[in-house]
Parts: structure tokens; sequence; C-alpha cells
């Protein structure tokens, strides 16, 4: 049976809905979640033992997991709406500050903060000399409508996807969440 391992996006955690989804949608497959943080270096790391450690075969990240997923080796990977412009979200959509997660957190953590650290912490990371991890079962989706992160910084996430060889896949079907028609497009992916 193949394994499949979610990445939750910024200000969410492993209890999310979406992996309640992922679960049904996908259940001939062995449907993983796997809890990060705002912190690139651990969260990357964190993923790739653990893909290592439990032979996944598919990744799907959403958001800053879609950013993450950009960086760990493993056979497929369906990336929705993959914040590589991450500084910028973090800088003019949201702002700095103390935010409540959506969910409950594995680590008990109900608070998470944004500040220049944090900032820091991503461009040193996009700035340091590992490489993206890419194969022709690199799949990006991107939204056309995603009202959170703005047709502006969609776009240079798109422009990047594209020079970095992605599969792309841009619809008006979604938002910037994952929902039905993600998951069909992924299933009829993985059939092909």
């Amino acid at each position: 049976m193949k394994k499949i391992l979610y990445v939750h996006g910024l200000g969410s955690g492993i209890n999310s809905s979406t992996l309640d989804d992922i679960k049904l949608f996908f259940n001939k497959y062995e449907v993983h979640g796997i809890e990060v943080n705002e912190n690139p270096y651990e969260s990357v790391k964190k993923i790739q033992d653990y893909v290592n450690d439990n032979n996944i075969d598919i990744l799907i990240g959403c958001s800053l997991g879609g950013f993450y997923g950009a960086y760990v080796d493993v056979p497929c990977k369906f990336l929705i709406n993959p914040a590589f412009m991450i500084i910028n979200v973090i800088q003019i959509k949201i702002g700095f500050g103390v935010y409540e997660y959506f969910c409950e957190r594995e680590d008990k953590n109900t608070y998470y903060t944004l500040d220049q650290n944090v900032v820091d912490n991503f461009k040193y990371f996009i700035m340091s000399p590992h490489e993206k991890i890419y194969s022709k079962n690199s799949y990006a989706f991107f939204s056309s409508i995603d009202d959170f992160v703005g047709p502006e910084l969609q776009l240079r996430n798109i422009e990047i996807a594209n020079a970095t060889n992605f599969n792309l896949k841009i619809s008006s079907q979604f938002n910037h969440r994952i929902n039905s028609y993600v998951l069909n497009e992924i299933r009829y992916l993985l059939l092909e």
C-alpha cells in the first residue's frame, strides 16, 4: 500500500480537518500527517526524516507545507498553493504579531509568533546553498482566485514554480485551501 504524507500550512496542525478529508478521499492509501512550525530548518528536517523513516511515496503540502515540501526528497509531490513568497506573505498579508492556531496541536502550543526573527530564518533558509528537490512527479497546483495570497504574490509563486520545473496546474476551481477538486486532480494524476 502506498503512503501519503500531508503537510499543513501556517497556523494549522496535525489535527486539521484537511488531514481527515485526505484520509477519507484516499482510503486505499496509508495516509500520514506531520506537524510543522514556523522554523524552516526544523520543519524541513522533520519532514525529510519522516519521509525516510516511513518510506513515504507521496507528499501533499498546502501553502507553507507546500513551500517546505519543495525542499523534501520524495518520489512524488503535490504542492497546493506553495508559499514560495512566504516572506512577503508574512510581512504584507499577515503582519507581525501573535496568532492563535486554527486547531489543537500535537505539540500543545496554542499560539505562534510572526516577527522579524521568523522572517530572517526564512530569508537565510531560502538563500542557503541547499537545493530544492524536484522530480518528474513534482506538481504545483495554484488557484487563480486565491484571496488569501492575492494575485500579485500568487503570480510570483507561479513564476518560481515554473522556473524550477514543476508541472503546473492552475485553476479557478479552488481557493487557498485544498478541496475536493484538488483531491480529484491528485487522484487522477496518481492513476496515470
